[in-house]
């Protein structure tokens, strides 16, 4: 309790050094009998919160000459004495029992101090008519988008908001807040459809806000905008405009990310300034990686050349090869971090036996291709370009020195996948040879996939898409930690796994574990979220089904769940909601596993249903445009539009739910539930359908009749 409150003083201290500006104390030394002033802030930012805070308690009595270690020390024996601001009476000490009179003082003494240390900064109440000509003029401006009718706002900007406005004082920080609902223009503008939500602005240029969040304190959110302030050359968008006449010059440069996107595209404009903030980070790169973005209609003859099904649709170009962007469009630092994966050389030299060992001797999955001298140019060339096919999944090394393949015990001319060593079992080599290896890049990505797996693998965000797509997959959940402190208990239960897993070698089942923290909607989704057990067992199957574990893990009892399976004796679980009450009015009816097919195959009713998960952004996106098309096509008679949250709820077997989101359609008269075609990729393609394939219309609004 004493850290913990002594780390809260000092993150008040931290997040306003002008506290204390000219403060500091005096130390005897024995070798010289003159005092040494030394300077608190520059003392308190080396030392550790509970030092720091000694220090602080030092500076606001105004102790001349104060012991910092015996100070220290005293504090960690008896806490912090209750604060007594009489001038340069230092205040005595507090009996154990009154220690928290002591505490709230030192809040209330930091709090007086940064009121007479620094003015407060006032939080401006923007409208549409004053928000333009604000954020032109700030050098940086935080901008709080909320409504009269959201709680969580209310709290976040009297406890959060307001307090990091005073203490940032004069600084040249504008801090603003924005009611969407009293101004429409700038809400539309710029695409505020959560509250409450922050963006930032540079003379009229928004960025993302990737800041705290509403449970981080005061502190952190200053300490954010300062860095915010600080960073330089914000000034200019460099993201490269791309046009039908400069694209190919461009793109057959070292590495570029093309956004192709449409003006009127919300996920689009919410994009854009989080790319152009990637952009920036990245021109600093050596060599820089530049981003660019193609308008489209405007350039539709470079449109034309690529699968434009969606937008904001991501592509990134390497020496003129196109390869399809997988990573994280949400944060600028997601960006970041994938595009700095694609760069640099896409295979890494390894000269001798020594490099080969250290490059297969850590936590990812290695490919080392053994090469003869004279090995034919095509195959190497195909190598190295396998690397750039999996750079996010693992890495490659390659060698000519036949000294390194013997070495190695491997013969020229083959390509060895390397098993991370801490995930390699008793039962198994770590590694698998390919020893006639095809010149071809996509037939080796292929096999590196196929031969990746270990025994029992990992699983994470990351990779279960490419690597643990496979049915049937049986994962185990539990708090998997490689550091020193929980590597014994994480290899006890992945080796418990893995014992059982090779009497089913050429079963067909494919075996991994998880960090559950990792995977909560899927726990969640086969009833195990609450499971009282350390590891949570889960077996996915074709169908798409699932089956859970309800026993102890032992070897036995995990031998015999998959047997069961194999046997065709295990009872699939369905995963269910309660069935929610209806709601009078609403927009989309929310449905569930057990009332699904009675609702969404309504022979009565002509019914749309999406199918998501709220966890994924591209549902939270298609959640918008979604609500939109009902409120579109709302009133109209025997429509229906529904929603169902797959995380919690299971579709029949034989639904596709590979790709999410997922919309559907079954017309009135029929049970057919049928997938929307082609696969919509905004309210405009959902329009598009009922209108013209279903020949649902929406209702005329009142002013057209009236015209």
């Amino acid at each position: 309790r004493k850290i913990s409150y002594s780390s809260s003083v000092f993150s008040l201290v931290q997040a306003r050094p002008s506290l204390l500006t000219g403060a500091g104390f005096c130390t005897e030394n024995p070798s010289n009998p003159n005092p040494i002033f030394l300077p608190l802030w520059d003392m308190a930012v080396g030392f550790s919160p509970l030092s720091a805070a000694a220090l602080c308690y030092c500076a606001l009595n105004r102790i001349k000459r104060c012991n910092f270690g015996s100070w220290s020390a005293k504090v960690a024996r008896e806490g912090f004495p209750q604060f007594q601001l009489k001038g340069s009476e230092a205040a005595k000490p507090r009996s154990p029992g009154e220690m928290a009179g002591g505490r709230r003082s030192v809040l209330v003494v930091v709090c007086v101090v940064l009121l007479a240390t620094g003015g407060v900064c006032e939080v401006l109440e923007l409208t549409d008519s004053s928000f333009q000509s604000t954020v032109n003029e700030a050098e940086l401006a935080a901008v709080l988008f909320h409504a009269p009718w959201c709680p969580h706002c209310h709290s976040y900007l009297s406890d959060v908001f307001s307090p990091a406005a005073t203490l940032l004082g004069s600084e040249d920080i504008t801090m603003a807040t924005l009611d969407i609902d009293a101004a429409k223009e700038v809400q539309t503008k710029y695409v505020i459809q959560q509250v409450p939500s922050i963006r930032l602005f540079r003379k009229g240029q928004m960025f993302p806000y990737e800041g705290p969040r509403q449970q981080v304190g005061v502190a952190d959110l200053v300490m954010y905008l300062r860095e915010e302030r600080d960073k330089q050359g914000l000034e200019e968008n460099p993201v490269i405009t791309l046009t039908n006449d400069n694209f190919d010059d461009i793109t057959t440069s070292e590495l570029i990310l093309v956004e192709f996107y449409t003006d009127l595209c919300v996920p689009c404009q919410r994009l854009e300034p989080i790319f152009a903030d990637a952009a920036r980070q990245l021109q600093r790169e050596t060599p820089p990686i530049r981003l660019g973005r193609v308008q489209i209609p405007d350039q539709m003859k470079v449109a034309e050349r690529f699968p434009l099904e969606g937008y904001p649709l991501l592509i990134f170009f390497r020496r003129g090869t196109q390869y399809n962007y997988t990573g994280p469009k949400e944060t600028a630092s997601g960006i970041v971090e994938y595009m700095r994966q694609q760069a640099g050389p896409s295979s890494i030299p390894l000269e001798q036996t020594v490099d080969v060992k250290r490059f297969i001797n850590r936590r990812a999955i290695s490919v080392v291709g053994y090469f003869h001298e004279d090995t034919d140019s095509v195959l190497l060339r195909e190598f190295r370009e396998s690397g750039n096919l999996v750079r996010t999944e693992m890495e490659l090394g390659h060698t000519h020195q036949r000294g390194v393949a013997g070495g190695m015990g491997q013969d020229p001319d083959t390509i060895v996948i390397y098993h991370p060593v801490h995930l390699v079992s008793p039962w198994e080599t770590g590694h698998s040879v390919i020893s006639s290896p095809p010149s071809n890049a996509s037939q080796l990505r292929q096999l590196y996939l196929e031969h990746a797996r270990p025994l029992v693998g990992q699983m994470t965000t990351g990779n279960h898409d490419n690597l643990y797509s496979h049915r049937p997959l049986l994962v185990a959940y539990y708090d998997i930690d490689w550091s020193s402190d929980g590597f014994k208990a994480t290899q006890y239960w992945h080796d418990l796994v893995a014992s059982a897993a090779r009497d089913f070698i050429t079963s067909g089942v494919v075996f991994a574990i998880a960090n559950e923290e990792d995977f909560l909607d899927d726990l969640r989704g086969v009833g195990l979220s609450d499971w009282g057990e350390d590891v949570a067992v889960t077996l996915y199957a074709p169908g798409p089904l699932k089956y859970a574990m309800t026993e102890e893990l032992s070897r036995e009892s995990l031998t015999s769940f998959i047997q069961d399976y194999l046997d065709g004796e295990l009872v699939p679980h369905f995963s269910s909601e309660p069935v929610p009450k209806p709601v009078k009015g609403a927009l989309i009816r929310k449905v569930v596993g057990s009332n699904y097919l009675s609702e969404v195959g309504n022979t009565k009713k002509d019914v749309m249903v999406m199918l998501c998960r709220p966890s994924l952004p591209d549902c939270r996106e298609a959640a918008e445009f979604y609500k939109k098309l009902a409120s579109q096509f709302h009133g109209v008679k025997n429509l229906v539009f529904t929603e169902m949250n797959v995380a919690l709820n299971d579709p029949p077997v034989g639904t596709d739910i590979s790709s999410l989101p997922s919309f559907l359609f079954s017309p009135r008269g029929s049970h057919d539930i049928a997938p929307v075609t082609p696969r919509p990729k905004d309210d405009a393609d959902l329009a598009f359908f009922l209108k013209y394939k279903q020949n649902i219309k929406p209702l005329k609004s009142k002013k057209k009749d009236e015209l």
